[in-house]
C-alpha cells in the first residue's frame, strides 16, 4: 500500500473508534483533545485497522499524564481488564497473516462500522470508495526564481555560502540559481531575508 493509503486507513480507524466510544475519553470522560490509542502497537498490522484494537484517550491519558497509556503501562492493561477489554485475545493473534490491500481493509472497516451503525464513519468511507486516490494528492507550491545570480553577486555572497545558509548542497543551488529546480514559499523566504528584498521580488 501507499503511504497515502495507510493515512487514509489510519485516519478512518481513529474516527470509528471515536465514534463508537462516543467520542469521549473512555478513562475520563472528557470529550476534548482526543486520540485513538491502539491497545496492540500498530506495528502489528493484523490489528492495526480492528476497531476492536482501539480506545478513546484524551491526551492526557495516552501520552502526558502519570497514568497515561504510554507511561503506566502496567496500569493501563490493569484498566483495560477491569473494564472487560480482552488484552490476551488481541495479543495472541497480532500476528495473524491477513491480505494488506487498501480496498479489502476499506471494506473490512465498513463492514464493522455497518455493523456497529456508525454512520459518521460510514459517510467518511464513502469519500474513499471507488476512488481514483492519484489524484487526491495535495501539491506543495513552488516556484522559479528571477535572475537570482545577478541579486546574489550584488550583494557580494558566493554560491558555497548562500548554499550553506539554506542548508543545501552546492550542486542543488547551482540548479536553483540556472532555473532548472523550483524551490518552495519557506525557501524563498529565507532567501529573501539574505538578500533584504520582499519574497514577491524574488519569483514569477
Amino acid at each position: 500500500m501507499t503511504k497515502q493509503e495507510i493515512k487514509i486507513l489510519d485516519t478512518i480507524w481513529s474516527f470509528a473508534v471515536k465514534e463508537r466510544d462516543g467520542n469521549v475519553c473512555r478513562r475520563c470522560g472528557k470529550p476534548d483533545h482526543l486520540n485513538s490509542h491502539h491497545i496492540i502497537k500498530r506495528i502489528f498490522k493484523a490489528l492495526r485497522w480492528d476497531i476492536d484494537n482501539g480506545i478513546t484517550l484524551c491526551v492526557g491519558h495516552h501520552t502526558f499524564g502519570q497514568d497515561a497509556a504510554h507511561v503506566d503501562e502496567i496500569g493501563f492493561l490493569r484498566w483495560l481488564r477491569d473494564i472487560g477489554i480482552n488484552y490476551a485475545y488481541l495479543h495472541g493473534i497480532r500476528f495473524d497473516e491477513r491480505i494488506f490491500n487498501f480496498n479489502i481493509i476499506l471494506n473490512f472497516l465498513k463492514s464493522e462500522c455497518e455493523r456497529h451503525s456508525f454512520t459518521e464513519s460510514l459517510k467518511l468511507i464513502s469519500k474513499y470508495e471507488g476512488k481514483d486516490l492519484t489524484v487526491i494528492k495535495r501539491k506543495k507550491s513552488s516556484h522559479k526564481l528571477l535572475d537570482i545570480k545577478s541579486l546574489r553577486e550584488k550583494n557580494g555572497i558566493t554560491r558555497e555560502n548562500i548554499a550553506r545558509l539554506l542548508g543545501v548542497k552546492d550542486h542543488i543551488w547551482d540548479k536553483i540559481e540556472d532555473g532548472k529546480k523550483s524551490v518552495t514559499s519557506a525557501k524563498i523566504k529565507k532567501i529573501a531575508i539574505i538578500f533584504k528584498v520582499k519574497p514577491n521580488e524574488l519569483y514569477e
